[in-house]
């Protein structure tokens, strides 16, 4: 479900079919009532939505950290299509937007987890920091592509010009939330650079 709504496929029709254990007569539209088909849209929405923020809140227990959606809930609050699916213009780009934004890229703190490494020990191998290698740690901290990093807060200066005051979460916020094609370009080449980089050291 959190896919789908993030990249724009919201199946309502297959949520209702799901729905078997519901007594489906609390958004069943009712004989008289004038709007029954705006109040059935406006009762599945709301139903859709709130499981929606159940899924997005769920955290395993063994989970070290506050789960692979953390980031994802401080930056999305409805459940809507995100601009950069329509307004990206390349595949590399949408995958590495989503990819940063609902924790799935596969960066240390991602890929750990499936060899059941301890969250803190979640580190870049070719970053000497010592910090996990998280969304945040990828975009505004490991050293090597301090260039690219350059063009990108500069851009970021340029839309809002306290950008470089802003507290580390908070510019991670801003550059997930409010970009545009050349931000996300700058984003598909640093991810880029990263994977060139452990390939070749590889």
């Amino acid at each position: 479900m959190i896919r789908d709504i993030e990249t724009g496929h919201t199946p309502y029709r297959n949520y209702i079919l799901q729905k078997e254990h519901h007594d489906h007569s609390q958004f069943m539209p009712t004989v008289d009532c004038r709007y029954s088909l705006v109040n059935y849209r406006d009762v599945l929405i709301s139903l859709y939505t709130e499981d929606w923020k159940q899924e997005i809140n769920e955290i395993r227990t063994e989970s070290g950290s506050e789960g692979r959606l953390k980031l994802y809930r401080a930056l999305k609050d409805t459940p809507q299509t995100e601009r950069y699916v329509v307004d990206t213009r390349t595949v590399g780009g949408r995958r590495v937007m989503d990819g940063l934004r609902m924790g799935c890229l596969p960066l240390a703190v991602e890929t750990g987890c499936y060899s059941h490494i301890p969250y803190q020990e979640r580190v870049y191998r070719l970053c000497n920091q010592g910090e996990v290698e998280d969304q945040a740690h990828f975009i505004a901290i490991y050293p090597r592509f301090n260039d690219i990093r350059l063009k990108l807060f500069n851009h970021c200066y340029s839309i809002i010009n306290n950008f470089y005051q802003l507290p580390l979460q908070n510019k991670i916020k801003f550059i997930l939330c409010n970009y545009d094609n050349h931000m996300v370009n700058l984003l598909t080449n640093l991810y880029s650079c990263r994977q060139k980089t452990s390939y070749i050291v590889n």
